[in-house]
């Protein structure tokens, strides 16, 4: 009985070990790399893939490739969380495309170590980047929130605003794009910029933030600048369009008043023709009609008496080919006569002939029979 549980302990063990640790043959190793952040591209929140030789190995991690990326944050941070250059906190990357691009946090949780591996990816591979300071998304919001709020306002004041070609100097554009009005609101936005950052970051990325949105702003000029420029040249375009429109309708309009007027000119003219021959057929008809009726009387004298002529010809030549018939006939009917008394003279003599012959032959025949 004690043996029994033992077994049983024994095997409630296993059981537990094999729960609790997976199968070594599922586990996978998985290359860990960090894309430096000099080669991420923040505008556009991408990087090519050839970005990948400039990345950095951390190490590798010996992971199921049933875990979710979520879970694998913990298992990177305990084996390479110890390197000095290694992110407190970071993303992750994956190669779609052309290009490199962040992972949200919900895909975290959906995609897989697996999916990190042949036939997946050419290698069993991760990539990371480190978060930015200036990443926290309630900073983004608000920096996002103020570019689009000076932009409308820019825009509105453009919109409603004559531009002046320079003739003598710059274009007029709104104050805020204005390089001087850019190195006195300089100074102010990093005011605004320390009340939204946490208060653990320090006067060094102050300034390097200051300097990025002057580096921003600077941009945004250029970029209205250059949306002005496109601006004016779509308006003059626009204009060569309409004129080019409105002289295209007046030479089809000219062109159609023209070919209208042929045509009803034409028109005219067919129906001038076609009266001028109708009155024509019309006095022919006429002038046969009259002429036909004085003739009418003596063309049918002359012709009555052309059909009589030929009438008398006519009987004359048939009298005279009914005798011709009749006397072929008796003549035939002669010859038959002829013929037939001929031909009964000769048979008559032929059997005559055959009677004498036959009696001649019976004598000798007699004779020699006595």
């Amino acid at each position: 009985m004690q043996s029994q549980v033992e077994n049983q302990r024994s095997i409630l063990h296993t059981n537990l070990i094999s729960i609790d640790r997976p199968d070594s043959s599922q586990l996978v190793d998985l290359h860990v790399y960090i894309i430096p952040k000099k080669v991420w591209k923040n505008r556009q929140n991408l990087a090519e893939n050839e970005v990948i030789k400039h990345a950095i190995s951390v190490g590798f991690v010996h992971v199921p490739e049933s875990l979710t990326i979520y879970e694998l944050r913990q298992y990177i941070n305990n084996i390479c969380g110890e390197e000095d250059y290694f992110p407190k906190e970071f993303s992750y990357l994956r190669s779609v495309g052309r290009c490199l691009t962040k992972v949200k946090h919900h895909q975290e949780k959906e995609l897989k170590v697996k999916n990190y591996r042949p036939p997946m990816t050419f290698a069993p591979e991760i990539y990371i980047l480190g978060k930015h300071h200036n990443d926290d998304p309630s900073i983004l919001e608000n920096k996002k929130d103020y570019l689009i709020r000076e932009l409308t306002m820019s825009e509105s004041l453009t919109n409603s605003q004559t531009w002046i070609k320079p003739m003598d100097g710059p274009s007029l554009l709104h104050p805020l794009f204005n390089h001087n009005y850019i190195q006195e609101t300089s100074t102010v936005i990093p005011t605004f910029s320390k009340i939204k950052r946490h208060s653990t970051r320090s006067n060094e990325s102050n300034t390097r933030n200051s300097a990025k949105l002057r580096g921003e702003q600077e941009r945004l000029y250029l970029l209205q600048k250059e949306l002005a420029r496109k601006r004016h040249e779509l308006e003059e375009q626009h204009e060569k369009e309409k004129a080019a429109v409105k002289i295209q309708t007046a030479f089809r309009n000219y062109r159609y008043r023209r070919h209208t007027k042929q045509q009803q000119q034409q028109e005219v003219e067919a129906i001038k023709y076609e009266r001028l021959q109708k009155e024509r057929r019309k006095s022919i008809y006429q002038t046969n009609d009259e002429e036909n009726k004085t003739h009418d009387a003596v063309k049918l004298l002359k012709r009555l008496k052309i059909l009589k002529a030929k009438r008398i010809v006519l009987e004359t030549n048939r009298r005279i080919i009914v005798h011709q018939l009749s006397q072929l006939h008796s003549e035939i009917t002669i010859r038959r006569r002829e013929e037939t008394d001929l031909w009964r003279q000769k048979y008559f003599i032929e059997k005559n002939q055959i009677k004498i012959l036959d009696k001649q032959d019976r004598i000798p025949s007699v004779h020699n029979y006595l």
